[in-house]
């Protein structure tokens, strides 16, 4: 019997799992989120500059930064990584509510 069919037969078995580590790889790095370092350069990316003060809060990440040079504060979404302005909050309110 050909050994060159067997052979065939384990590389491809051996690309399929490879693929399918890859995938679970993936989806349980997508499941966790973005990191920190993530989220840094998702606004800077979109224009922020001087950005600080990232911290994850539940669902999204809490950041300070400046955009058209004035002071904002922000939330990315830690999942999608969409940018939402927190006018509400600041990083003035921040450390008051910290403090209580």
């Amino acid at each position: 019997m050909n050994a060159r069919p067997q052979f065939l037969l384990s590389a491809l078995a051996s690309a399929l799992l490879l693929c399918a580590s890859a995938a679970s790889a993936q989806a349980t790095s997508a499941a966790k989120g973005l990191t920190e370092a993530q989220v840094v350069t998702k606004l800077k990316e979109a224009g922020y500059t001087k950005v600080h003060g990232v911290e994850r809060e539940g669902e999204h990440f809490d950041a300070d930064a400046m955009k058209d040079g004035k002071a904002v504060h922000v939330h990315v979404d830690a999942t999608s990584g969409a940018i939402m302005p927190a006018p509400d909050e600041s990083e003035e309110n921040e450390k008051h509510e910290h403090d209580k």
